[in-house]
């Protein structure tokens, strides 16, 4: 067996990662379950049981989906603007970027029902906004003549 390169490791450890959540969410629906499920007000403000608002779930598992999907996607966009900085990549990852961008903006968008939920999808746009403003200050530096990318030989 030929030995994994990183792209495939990365994908392996996101694909382990996304079963030890979904575990977890399982299991966190069950101990609700258990627990009799007490009443918490949704993210319009109406009660709900907590029950309800972990089965409401067409919408959540669709935000899961999304911040599932948007999270490694960061990663990536993000070393591959590190790889064009580094003279790597010929080109910035537009259509990348791009994709990611639309991801987050329908994020935005949703509700979110649960604190969990919440607090996950503001620490990932904390860090979509972080990167965003990273590679936006290099990209000007870079056509300002500021900064310069090194060249790599033999292509």
């Amino acid at each position: 067996m030929a030995p994994k390169d990183g792209w495939s490791r990365l994908r392996d450890r996101e694909d382990q990662e996304e079963q030890e959540r979904e575990e977890l969410l399982q299991s966190e629906i069950l101990k609700r379950r258990l627990q009799g499920g007490g009443m918490r007000r949704d993210a319009s403000g109406d009660l709900m049981s907590e029950a309800a608002l972990f089965e409401s779930s067409g919408a959540t598992e669709k935000l899961v989906e999304l911040l599932d999907r948007v999270e490694p996607l960061l990663e990536q966009v993000n070393v591959l603007y590190a790889q064009f900085f580094a003279g790597v990549e010929r080109s910035p990852p537009q259509e990348r970027h791009k994709m990611l961008e639309q991801i987050m903006s329908s994020l935005t968008a949703m509700a979110k029902p649960t604190q969990i939920l919440q607090f996950r999808f503001n620490t990932t746009r904390a860090r979509y906004r972080t990167y965003c403003e990273q590679w936006s200050k290099k990209m000007k530096n870079l056509e300002a003549g500021k900064l310069a990318r090194p060249l790599i030989r033999g292509r």
